[in-house]
């Protein structure tokens, strides 16, 4: 019996080989770049999850401008991070509740509704801006309005 291996054809095996050679060089690169973007990510979430823990400690200390910088700090760091959200959150309720720094509060507020219009702290942020401007009868209206917006 004779063993028949199959064959490109002649015209193809020489340009699939160029061709492979050049896509085998450029999927090594893409799947380098993958595993340093995973690998950057868990590396990053370790980060952020230690200036989370840091800014908590600051918090339970009482030093709660320190504690919002440093969760606006882990939310600049590592946008993507699941906890960048949440961070901005923390910021702008220890500046609108402890520190009573009502515009930077409004700003973290603000910054967190538009970075994150469909997060989970979106609709607590809008409830507690809409406190704020509460607080000044030039504001008023933009309570009001925030009010209508989260009925709808």
């Amino acid at each position: 019996m004779t063993s028949h291996k199959a064959e490109p054809a002649r015209g193809l095996w020489r340009r699939g080989a160029a061709w492979s050679l050049a896509a085998t060089r450029a999927w090594a690169v893409v799947a380098a770049l993958l595993a340093a973007a995973a690998l950057g990510g868990c590396l990053g979430h370790s980060e952020a999850r230690q200036l989370a823990d840091k800014a908590r400690a600051l918090w339970d200390g009482g030093r709660y401008q320190d504690a919002a910088r440093n969760f606006i700090t882990l939310a600049e760091l590592y946008p993507s991070s699941p906890l960048a959200e949440e961070s901005l959150y923390w910021a702008a309720c220890l500046y609108q509740y402890y520190v009573q720094d009502f515009e930077q509060a409004s700003r973290e507020y603000q910054r967190l509704t538009v970075t994150y219009p469909r997060g989970r702290f979106f609709h607590a942020a809008k409830e507690n801006l809409a406190e704020i401007y509460e607080r000044d009868k030039d504001t008023r209206h933009r309570a009001l309005q925030i009010y209508q917006q989260l009925l709808l």
